[in-house]
């Protein structure tokens, strides 16, 4: 008994003085306040990070000798990771309140419109990057609402008539080896697609719709900056005369948590880092960038705060299930104000349909 009570305050202590250290910027600078965080957006980026807490991030800084580039954003609130429906956190919950309109009201017969909806109502661009399959439970509801198929093929055939200009991620066996025998790539083709299967044929922009399924199932290890190059890929092809949504869904930081490994921990939060860095100098004055942890898992306890660059902090897990810690949500450009505080997941949908349906 006294073990457990021992390991809960720890955890708790963890994660008090880790919130302390991001509000206050503690010795790493001010954030970058060179970028506006008044005024409405005329791009929205947005990366949805699957088990990301403070701990997290505290574990990669540990592992980096130096905050993360995420902490130096303006603008930090936190969200209560639990949904509005009282649900266990997972990610398809949560991208229903992140990505569309389900819990702004009590009634049970609205519409469902998705953030995606809205931006083509707009006559915005829209991107979806994944880093698992592409008919993940997260990614299609970002997309398409909460459909209910559990079906990957499916799924997979929804994108075929969503009218999305690009979308990146694992999946591919979903669209070329099906049990319909239809092929869904050529397909894409059809419609106008500029269709890719390795990572490597997304180093040049291209002014058209894209489909990359770079891998079969979910994306390795193996495909280093996935999240860099995909970015950089989806924002210089998109441009901004128009306006676009991109949405990132990371699913592989909640992997190296129900693992509890944390040596695929940092790798994967370092490999975020490098993506924060990367939206930084790929977007401009007009770019409202949003990253959120959508809920902690794992319960992971930093022991010590030893800074020993190159070599793992020492942790310890409490589960490796999604706990109820309050996530962190990190904005910078115009409309980042609106943002700061304290939230519900569903807040955030409230805040991007505002920005969206209100655009000049």
């Amino acid at each position: 008994m006294f073990k457990n009570l021992k390991k809960e305050i720890m955890y708790k202590t963890g994660l008090i003085i880790a919130l302390s250290i991001i509000c206050s910027n503690y010795s790493f600078g001010q954030g970058d306040r060179t970028f506006p965080i008044k005024g409405a957006p005329r791009n929205i980026i947005i990366v949805n990070v699957n088990g990301m807490g403070m701990n997290q991030i505290g574990a990669a800084a540990l592992k980096k000798g130096d905050m993360l580039s995420l902490t130096n954003f303006p603008v930090t609130g936190f969200i209560q990771a639990w949904p509005p429906n009282g649900q266990q956190p997972s990610d398809s919950v949560t991208a229903e309140a992140i990505g569309t309109n389900k819990f702004q009201n009590s009634a049970t017969n609205i519409e469902v419109k998705t953030i995606f909806d809205l931006a083509k109502e707009e006559k915005m661009k829209t991107a979806l990057i994944e880093t698992g399959p592409v008919t993940e439970t997260a990614a299609k509801t970002f997309v398409f609402g909460n459909t209910n198929k559990k079906d990957n093929e499916a799924l997979a055939l929804d994108y075929i008539g969503s009218n999305i200009d690009i979308i990146i991620g694992g999946g591919s066996k979903y669209f070329d080896k099906r049990y319909d025998g239809r092929n869904l790539l050529k397909e894409f083709r059809a419609k106008g697609y500029n269709v890719v299967s390795k990572l490597s044929g997304l180093n040049k922009p291209y002014p058209g719709k894209t489909a990359a399924l770079v891998e079969k199932d979910g994306i390795s290890l193996t495909n280093k900056d996935f999240l860099t190059k995909a970015a950089s890929f989806a924002i210089q092809s998109m441009g901004e005369s128009a306006g676009y949504l991109l949405i990132i869904d990371d699913s592989k930081v909640e992997e190296a948590d129900s693992l509890n490994s944390i040596a695929l921990l940092t790798l994967e939060m370092l490999d975020l880092n490098k993506l924060a860095t990367a939206l930084t100098q790929e977007t401009g004055n007009e770019t409202l960038i949003i990253i959120t942890g959508n809920y902690e898992s794992g319960g992971l306890e930093l022991i010590n705060g030893d800074i020993k660059p190159k070599q793992e902090p020492e942790v310890s897990w409490l589960g490796i299930k999604p706990t109820a810690a309050l996530a962190p949500v990190f904005v910078k450009g115009p409309g980042a104000g609106q943002f700061s505080g304290f939230y519900s997941q569903a807040d955030i949908y409230k805040k991007l349909a505002s920005f969206i349906t209100s655009r000049q």
